[in-house]
């Protein structure tokens, strides 16, 4: 049994500038995302993800529960300036999913799972934790190759490849993938398989070394399962 999983990830190419401040703030608010910003009691817990190694100051954090919003939320990054940085599960050890001036997209609220026993399949939220889950999976009898920290998110795992103690016996975890729902540095939201966009599949299964583009991120996916 394999895995197809539709994955959302950004590739973001896009230097900070001060922003109209205003500007930017109402057009967050226009995206219905779930905001918090330095002035928020929960401010520290928001910005600073699980693994950041130091201090770091973005200029908010969105959570999201859907791709239109991820995309909504890069467009007025782009065009205010401001560099959006991805956020599963917040475990990046060079802290690449909290930056200073950026936006940060949180999709962690992204992780729900539905199985099709019938085709073996299962979409995904990429922003769910591998220890959900793989236990998800195990009331139905099946399994996905995933890492050995249950508390990383599933588009960060993903996008280092995969490795992990099926490793041997099942492969990567990015062998499994089948295609990515991918949100560009413009909010193009495109559909990334073996067929389309071939070389943009090949970084998003690891090839970009874990920071594809220099910020990656994933919202939705679909797998094929394992029994």
């Amino acid at each position: 049994m394999r895995y197809l999983l539709i994955v959302f990830l950004l590739a973001i190419q896009y230097a900070n500038s001060s922003a109209n401040e205003d500007d930017f703030r109402n057009c967050l608010f226009k995206t219905g995302a779930d905001l918090s910003f330095p002035s928020n009691k929960t401010w520290w817990l928001d910005s600073q993800g699980n693994s950041v190694p130091s201090l770091r100051n973005p200029l908010a954090v969105a959570y999201v529960l859907f791709t239109k919003q991820v995309q909504q939320l890069v467009q007025c990054a782009v065009k205010n300036d401001v560099k959006p940085v991805p956020r599963s599960g917040g475990h990046s050890y060079q802290g690449f999913s909290s930056l200073d001036g950026t936006l940060v997209i949180d999709i962690s609220r992204i992780n729900s799972v539905k199985i099709d026993a019938k085709s073996k399949t299962a979409d995904v939220g990429a922003g769910i934790r591998l220890g959900k889950l793989a236990y998800e999976l195990g009331q139905q009898k099946f399994v996905f190759p995933t890492g050995n920290n249950m508390t990383i998110g599933l588009g960060g795992q993903l996008a280092a490849g995969g490795v992990g103690e099926l490793t041997r016996l099942l492969g990567l975890s990015v062998d499994h993938v089948l295609q990515f729902e991918f949100v560009d540095w413009k909010g193009n939201i495109l559909t990334v398989n073996s067929t389309n966009h071939k070389g943009l599949f090949w970084a998003l299964k690891g090839g970009g070394g874990g920071t594809f583009g220099k910020e990656f991120h994933n919202d939705k996916g679909k797998l094929h399962l394992i029994s």
